[in-house]
């Protein structure tokens, strides 16, 4: 057996049976930037959790099964004791990535991440400093990311650059792409754009579409050629690995089953990881969802090329069972960009 067999064996069966492989942790939702595109409603944080009961969430992801944990906002770095986190999620054996707009890293910062082996990810835009810039509203920006990505680079750290590509910068990809390879980093596009949290389309509005999205996705090494279609044996299989093998904490304890998510399982200031994520009604709900519940989507001719989302169509459509306009788009682009329709 490979390894990559074995692994999906792995998470095949941490699915099945809601062991919580992959958790982000959000440590804060304030940020330097001001993305339009982003899907936090807002940038303030309201009663973060305290540094005490971060540290005892991490041990409980531990004891719950998790083995990659992410650190993410907001921006991360903004949290004054960031470090403190990485080092004890670390100690105790979790792969981490730290995912950065790259902005607060500095000489000790990169210096820092290389030595706890922690993977670094970086949104990157383009690189002509006015389009970054204005992506991101923030001026400036585009040199001190860049600054941050070569500390990061020369220090060894893991680093990924992703970019999501949006009409105002599609036109940056080759250059980002170019950038990654002198770094000696990875990188990773993403052409899909979200409603917020909080339910609001705005960002959807920035997102490529039509032509533009065909034509992205053909030229991209790293789209997908098809998306694994739910094969009738399927039919037993979870919607998502939202809230059955993968969850989000935010900054305030709220237990989401995905970062898009827009209701909470529970809050864990208070209460146990264990106690939410075993005696919630919300994810007992999306853990029982089948493919054979998907009444619209399940007999579409599409299904190949599409990556639907349960909280993307709850967001966009108020029925995570449903389809949403935006996966909708996205599959049809992604059937024309593969030549099978004229």
């Amino acid at each position: 057996m490979t390894t990559a067999t074995h692994f999906a064996r792995v998470v095949g069966e941490a699915t099945l049976a809601a062991v919580p492989l992959e958790v982000i942790l959000e440590l804060t939702q304030r940020c330097n930037f001001r993305c339009a595109h982003c899907y936090l409603p807002s940038h303030r944080d309201t009663d973060p959790l305290p540094t005490p009961r971060v540290l005892a969430l991490v041990e409980e992801l531990a004891a719950a099964g998790t083995l990659f944990l992410t650190l993410s906002g907001g921006e991360p770095l903004l949290r004054p004791n960031w470090r403190e986190i990485v080092r004890h999620a670390r100690r105790l054996g979790f792969a981490v990535t730290v995912l950065t707009n790259g902005s607060l890293v500095d000489e000790e910062a990169a210096a820092f991440l290389a030595a706890e082996r922690v993977s670094v990810e970086v949104s990157v835009y383009a690189t002509d400093s006015a389009v970054f810039d204005n992506i991101v509203g923030a001026a400036g920006a585009a040199a001190a990311v860049r600054r941050a990505l070569e500390a990061i680079a020369r220090h060894g750290a893991r680093l990924t650059l992703k970019v999501p590509v949006l009409a105002a910068n599609a036109g940056s990809v080759t250059a980002v792409r170019a950038l990654a390879r002198d770094l000696g980093a990875d990188c990773l596009t993403y052409p899909t754009v979200f409603a917020r949290r909080d339910g609001d389309p705005g960002p959807m509005a920035l997102a490529l579409a039509g032509e533009a999205l065909a034509g992205h996705l053909q030229a991209s090494p790293d789209a997908p050629r098809t998306l694994p279609a739910p094969a009738p044996d399927r039919d037993d299989w979870p919607l998502c690995a939202a809230g059955t093998r993968a969850a989000t904490v935010t900054a305030s304890g709220e237990l989401l089953p995905c970062p898009l998510f827009p209701q909470a399982a529970g809050n864990l200031r208070h209460s146990s990881f264990r106690e939410v994520w075993g005696g919630s009604a919300l994810l007992a709900r999306l853990r029982s969802l089948r493919w054979r519940d998907l009444a619209t989507c399940r007999g579409c001719p599409r299904t190949s090329y599409c990556g639907r989302c349960p909280a993307q169509a709850l967001l966009e459509g108020g029925d995570g069972t449903g389809p949403s306009p935006s996966a909708c788009s996205f599959a049809a682009a992604l059937e024309k960009a593969r030549g099978c329709c004229g």
